[in-house]
């Protein structure tokens, strides 16, 4: 009954010791090994948690250990680690918040103790610990005499059985192992490499001696010719070579159209597009939209965007500033578009697609399958514009720039 006095002891909140050898308890006026066993039983099995398992529960609630510390330092001491569905249930019980709880088992201790005894006295005394050992065993094979059938077992039930072997911190503590040839290994390629930039360096500087040598015996031999000659003419650059191009629908019922586009994504204001074509009737559709925003390498600058709907009048260069495309729904709005993208799918593999829509309405069934970028807008509230564009702006952004070592266009 030793276990039992002991955890009786714990509950009313008498404090553990450990003797200098580290293998008893003192506790009160008891002092018992630390495998002693306790009352309290273990989760789904018919053994006992031993002392030290419940003083080493109570050490590290005071030290505020995480799970994870918990079941390491519990894996380095060789302790039995508390169930984590006991955890709370056995703390409350030795703080004395609660009487008892239903793995309590004073009369199941009571009964192992008298079978042992028994065995004790019809073969012979045995050690301590041989003694505890035999008990566990014992009723290890008859608690899997009694187990249920696998195909049984609850969530509960294969939980008890899991076994923790490492964690992740575990796994890390490698005391026999040395790193030291990596780290030399390193500073010899380190090494390597700062010769290979010194030497790399000096030839770059002979290369450049002997390069402005030939250029300047080149420059006064050819004087006379060059000042005979007429200059070349380099023709002019084309203004739109990095401005990136965004496509519309065409459709006046489109959610973004011609109509509206530059107040929403240069204002971030939407406004439907009948509206504001029946606001500028007299003016008509233009063919080709620029927008204005901020730069996003350098917020300080301000960089242009095109936007049109027709894509029958650009030119083979042209698609190469083609980054967005508003996608209504309708396959046909891809009809133009060049034959080396057969379908939207192709499409939008070289495209940013997005899909502006109602938030209360449908999708298109296309949409559904398409792999673009929802933006739901509001029929009525316009304080979440901004929010919207924001997305789009954003995502559009990142999408060029991680492209944009060959197209070279101008975010």
């Amino acid at each position: 009954m030793s276990g039992v006095s002991a955890l009786l002891a714990l509950a009313k909140g008498q404090r553990p010791t450990w003797t200098a050898d580290k293998q008893h308890l003192q506790i009160g006026a008891l002092t018992l090994h630390r495998k002693t066993l306790t009352p309290y039983r273990l989760k789904g099995k018919s053994d006992f948690y031993p002392l030290d398992a419940v003083v080493f529960l109570l050490e590290a609630e005071e030290k505020k250990l995480k799970p994870a510390q918990y079941l390491t330092e519990a894996i380095a001491q060789k302790i039995t680690a508390v169930n984590a569905t006991q955890k709370a249930a056995l703390l409350s019980y030795l703080r004395g918040e609660v009487s008892s709880t239903p793995d309590l088992d004073i009369a199941g201790l009571e009964a192992l103790e008298s079978q042992a005894a028994g065995g004790a006295q019809a073969g012979g005394e045995e050690s301590k610990e041989g003694e505890q050992a035999g008990k566990r065993q014992r009723l290890s094979e008859e608690g899997a005499a009694l187990r249920k059938p696998v195909s049984q077992w609850t969530v509960d039930d294969v939980l008890c059985e899991e076994q923790l072997l490492s964690t992740h911190l575990s796994v890390l503590q490698v005391p026999k192992k040395s790193f030291t040839p990596l780290l030399e290994l390193y500073h010899k390629a380190l090494g390597a490499d700062k010769g290979k930039s010194k030497e790399g360096r000096e030839g770059r500087e002979r290369d450049s001696k002997s390069s402005r040598s030939d250029k300047d015996a080149r420059r006064s031999s050819g004087a006379a010719s060059a000042a005979a000659a007429p200059a070349p003419s380099s023709g002019p650059r084309d203004p739109n070579a990095g401005v990136p191009l965004i496509i519309v629908p065409s459709a006046v019922s489109s959610v973004v159209n011609m109509y509206n586009v530059k107040q929403l994504l240069e204002n971030g204001i939407f406004e439907s597009g009948e509206f504001v074509r029946m606001k500028s009737a007299a003016a008509g559709k233009e063919p080709l939209i620029t927008i204005s925003k901020a730069s996003f390498y350098d917020p300080a600058k301000t960089v242009r965007f095109q936007v049109i709907d027709d894509v029958s009048k650009l030119k083979e260069e042209d698609w190469r500033r083609v980054v967005a495309v508003f996608a209504s729904g309708a396959a046909w709005q891809f009809a133009d578009w060049p034959k080396r993208w057969p379908n939207p799918a192709a499409i939008f593999e070289n495209v940013c697609a997005f899909h502006l829509h109602f938030d209360d309405e449908a999708l298109h069934p296309n949409i559904l399958q398409w792999r673009t970028h929802r933006l739901p807008i509001s029929k009525s509230k316009r304080h979440g514009d901004r929010s919207v564009v924001l997305d789009f702006w954003h995502i559009l952004n990142e999408f060029i720039a991680a492209r944009n070592a060959t197209k070279k266009l101008n975010i």
